[in-house]
């Protein structure tokens, strides 16, 4: 039975190359073909015989998601993308073009169980199935190869599991897809510089993330169970005492702390009194706050909260010594929301 290459690690993908007759300078050739040049095609791997291709594309699936649409923002120069998987079904992703950094926010699952209110992922596509891991980073090659040959950047440096899906409902396959990521054969990207992304659904967070020592960000958005469980229905099984205490489980550097993300809702989670609630809350974990503006859709009757009022939230936060960022939404023109814009051509 072919395994698909984009799923295997190196130590994998080595073994089979020498089982299938290969001689070992021949695997840094191959990983050069796939990660360093983006060649997805066998065929057109010209460091190797006629004879050798025909080996590859018997042993080897080879499936790197296929872009069905790519639609930049006029308001931050962010780009989006659709993606078709071997099953026809529609994924998404985005790039953030900075100055300092050039991140892709990837998804795990096509569509959510969660069902968070707000977003669409979960409320209106619902859940389809897992990515496997080679559907994650096909992600990752794909994007850059397309930003390569359009000339956007030079290389993908962050990268961000954010998009559809609940990466600690897809355990295994995130595991695999994040070490392929840090293995300087493959694609060499530094610890610092990936963010897996969680609305809190269990045990084996503190020791996913003390084993690959990743960034954590924290979907949190209401500092109260009856809030939380109101907008998102994970909270019933896993309430917001068990969350904190596997937060405190994280062994984190001098430098390292957990990113805490908090969707700000006009009169529904950004008061005064909703922000003493957090103090309390985080009070035993080393954190820092991301508050982001709501960007208004159907799904919810809600608002963004105010300049003025974010501002008072920010810093109150930070009079009690916690860092505080005020997150720039990407892609708001462009159905940036997660799941906005498989949503609509799914429609």
């Amino acid at each position: 039975m072919k395994k698909n290459i984009l799923d295997l690690t190196f130590n994998e993908l080595k073994e089979l190359m020498l089982e299938f007759g290969f001689e070992k300078f021949r695997m840094t050739q191959l990983c050069d073909w796939i990660f360093k040049k983006h060649v997805f095609d066998f065929s057109k791997m010209t460091s190797f015989s006629k004879n050798m291709q025909v080996i590859l594309s018997d042993k080897f699936n080879f499936f790197v998601p296929q872009i069905e649409e790519v639609v930049k923002s006029e308001k931050d120069g962010s780009y989006k993308f659709l993606f078709k998987a071997f099953d026809g079904r529609l994924i998404e992703s985005i790039l953030m073009i900075a100055p300092s950094r050039t991140t892709l926010c990837v998804s795990c699952m096509v569509g959510c169980p969660l069902k968070c209110s707000f977003c669409a992922t979960g409320s209106e596509i619902g859940f389809v199935r897992k990515l496997d891991a080679g559907e994650i980073v096909g992600q990752f090659l794909a994007v850059e190869k397309y930003a390569l040959e359009h000339k956007l950047i030079e290389r993908i440096s962050n990268i961000v599991f954010m998009g559809m899906g609940e990466p600690f409902l897809n355990l295994d396959a995130v595991k695999r897809a994040v070490g392929n990521f840090l293995d300087e054969n493959l694609f060499g990207l530094s610890r610092s510089k990936i963010t897996v992304s969680t609305a809190g659904v269990g045990p084996g967070i503190a020791a996913f993330i003390n084993k690959f020592e990743v960034n954590l960000a924290v979907s949190l958005h209401f500092p109260n169970d009856k809030l939380r469980s109101e907008y998102m229905p994970v909270n019933k099984t896993f309430p917001l005492t068990k969350l904190v205490d596997e937060l405190q489980k994280i062994e984190l550097g001098k430098r390292d702390c957990i990113t805490i993300e908090y969707i700000m809702l006009a009169g529904i989670n950004d008061t005064m009194e909703h922000a003493k609630q957090l103090v309390k809350l985080l009070s035993t974990v080393k954190v820092k706050f991301n508050l982001i503006p709501y960007n208004p859709t159907t799904l919810i009757d809600a608002q963004p909260s105010s300049a003025k009022v974010i501002n008072d939230f920010a810093l109150f936060l930070k009079s009690k010594s916690f860092t505080v960022t005020v997150r720039r939404s990407h892609g708001v023109d462009i159905e940036g929301g997660c799941g906005q814009f498989a949503l609509k051509k799914s429609k």
